[in-house]
């Protein structure tokens, strides 16, 4: 199964950049850690978590917003 790491590796440089920013407007709302209610505010920590996650092909962070 392909991770989010593995997955951004293999974007356009707009398609990367768009999800990053995706990810930065709303960074608990991505966050392994809040979801899963252990949120110890160390965002380093669950950034590091979501790049380690499965992708899901489906997640809004791989959606432009409009």
């Amino acid at each position: 199964m392909k991770t989010n790491f593995e997955h951004l590796q293999s974007l356009n440089v707009r398609s990367m950049a768009l999800a990053i920013w995706n990810y930065a407007s709303d960074y608990c709302a991505y966050c392994p850690k809040n979801m899963e209610r252990r949120c110890n505010e160390n965002c380093r920590a669950g950034i590091r978590e979501w790049l380690n996650s499965p992708y899901i092909p489906s997640s809004d962070i791989w959606k432009e917003k409009r």
